[in-house]
């Protein structure tokens, strides 16, 4: 069985709430490796039980399980379209993406749970937008960020 506690390293600073009070934050270890801070009283409370990667995994799991999910999600017609532009040489973007020789890194390309967990990771909102920081590179994980739609069309 795998190991999934969180271990508490030592205390952050308190923060003020809403309501003038304030509450004891901790720095903390992910069984996953990650470290993060989080409420005292939750992880005491049993509430806070990793970095968000138990979440991660679940979101991955049931879209894994069922195809039809998989192919309803966001994240699922963005990596579909990104591979149309760059592979498809009917489509009509084509042109501007794969004839200028901008391509999808192979690990995207072949799986598309590592293309949602890299989403994910890295500041996934249904808000913003995937841009490349380059616009002659390709879509891989260090030419690409999530940004504001304003800020895309710049």
């Amino acid at each position: 069985m795998i190991k999934r506690d969180i271990t508490v390293l030592n205390r952050a600073e308190k923060k003020k709430m809403p309501d003038g009070t304030f509450r004891q934050m901790v720095n903390v270890l992910c069984f996953c490796g990650k470290e993060f801070v989080a409420h005292r009283d939750a992880i005491n409370q049993g509430l806070t039980k990793s970095c968000g990667c138990l979440v991660l995994q679940k979101q991955i799991e049931r879209y894994s399980a069922n195809p039809k999910n998989l192919c309803n999600h966001p994240l699922y017609r963005i990596w579909n379209a990104i591979k149309t532009r760059c592979f498809n040489e009917k489509n009509f973007s084509y042109r501007y993406y794969g004839a200028r020789g901008i391509t999808m890194c192979k690990e995207w390309k072949s799986d598309f749970i590592s293309f949602f967990k890299w989403c994910k990771e890295n500041g996934y909102d249904r808000s913003l937008q995937l841009d490349r920081r380059d616009n002659d590179g390709n879509y891989e994980p260090k030419n690409c960020r999530f940004v504001s739609k304003s800020e895309n069309q710049q």
